[in-house]
């Protein structure tokens, strides 16, 4: 990245095992690699600026990542987070179904009224409510249900809420809780990304690869909504943002649900250069990647490809010989598209120069749980 375009960081959401969880040790390189890199004019090396985050296990003690090992300590931190930070994205834990304008407003009654704050309502009890973790909101939704009981059979709206959106609501919020018990804290403290401390040039990895695919949706949702505001105030610490996320076809399927990841990655994919953000994916079945997200990469690149993806993953403007030829790529080469060549070209590319996720496993074996 031109030192002239201004700072840039990268954002990875590691998905699966080990895969990005040790890009700051140094991978073995042949001599072929070495000369490749010097062709380019790259000094070969891991990334010096690097932060690893994963949530803790349910035992609120070892850390959910396979990155554990005494020696990495140093750069791996945990991803923990409060009532808080779950409230402001609840709508990524409730479904299709559930989303209208009565569960909003609730949602909305209890981040600006309830949440963080003093509420008074002297007909649930005399002492204010003081809501700062699940188990407070589990109190007051508890003295709601108490007050409604009491006033007998008929009454069901409390202050212009249905008991029934109060009931839906405190499930899902209570669900994440459960489910998610070492990313969602009840009461310990919280721990998040450096937000508007951002160093340039520096790679942060956000391990979600043990989590529940509620709470990885919820991660991706608050993470990349959190680089979008800070980017838009301009107070994020640095200018451009690269967001990486693998196996795209599982969070931006073709078909499917319209999910609310999947809504926020095509935001990304279409709306999010203006503002300096980039999506960077891979993912091995491109065809059923969404059509808008790949309709709005302005670089492409291809590996090897089996004939049924080719005939569905690329369009019809390749050659039989260019098709052919995909076909049989050897490892180290890749074909790339871009609107600024005519041609598609076909390069060789040196290996990595960190350590391979299943490199970095068998070197760094993750330590034993306390």
């Amino acid at each position: 990245f031109p030192a002239h375009k201004g700072t840039v960081a990268a954002v990875c959401f590691n998905v699966k095992g080990p895969d990005l969880c040790f890009l700051d040790q140094p991978g073995p390189l042949t001599d072929e690699d070495r000369r490749l890199y010097a062709r380019l004019g790259i000094e070969p090396g891991p990334f010096e600026r690097f932060r690893c985050y994963a949530p803790y296990k349910a035992d609120g003690v070892n850390l959910n990542t396979l990155r554990t090992h005494e020696a990495l300590g140093g750069r791996t931190e945990p991803l923990v987070w409060g009532l808080r930070e779950v409230l402001d994205y609840a709508e990524v834990l409730l479904n299709r179904d559930d989303i209208d304008a009565k569960a909003d407003a609730f949602i909305d009654f209890l981040a600006e009224r309830v949440v963080g704050k003093e509420f008074h309502d002297p007909a649930l009890r005399d002492a204010p409510f003081t809501v700062r973790s699940f188990a407070d909101l589990e109190e007051f939704f508890r003295a709601i249900f108490d007050f409604m009981e009491a006033l007998g059979k008929g009454s069901e709206i409390w202050r212009t809420h249905h008991i029934a959106t109060i009931r839906k609501i405190r499930n899902r919020l209570g669900n994440i809780s459960t489910r998610s018990k070492g990313l969602v804290t009840d009461d310990g403290e919280v721990n998040d990304l450096p937000w508007g401390r951002f160093e340039d040039r520096s790679v942060s990895v956000v391990d979600v690869a043990g989590l529940d695919p509620l709470a990885q949706d919820l991660v991706f949702a608050r993470i990349v909504s959190r680089l979008r505001e800070h980017l838009e105030r301009r107070d994020l610490g640095v200018d451009h943002v690269i967001v990486f996320v693998d196996e795209l076809n599982k969070y931006a399927p073709r078909d499917g649900p319209d999910t609310y990841v999947r809504k926020m990655l095509l935001d990304l994919s279409e709306r999010g250069r203006y503002l300096g953000l980039v999506l960077f994916s891979a993912q091995q079945f491109r065809s059923q990647v969404h059509r808008r997200v790949v309709g709005n990469a302005g670089t492409a690149l291809f590996g090897r490809m089996d004939a049924d993806e080719l005939a569905m993953g690329v369009d019809g403007t390749l050659s039989p010989a260019t098709r052919a030829k995909l076909a049989a790529l050897p490892k180290g080469e890749l074909m790339i598209r871009h609107p600024n060549f005519t041609q598609p070209i076909f390069v060789r590319f040196p290996r990595p120069a960190v350590l391979t996720g299943r490199e970095g496993v068998t070197r760094y074996p993750p330590a034993p749980e306390l």
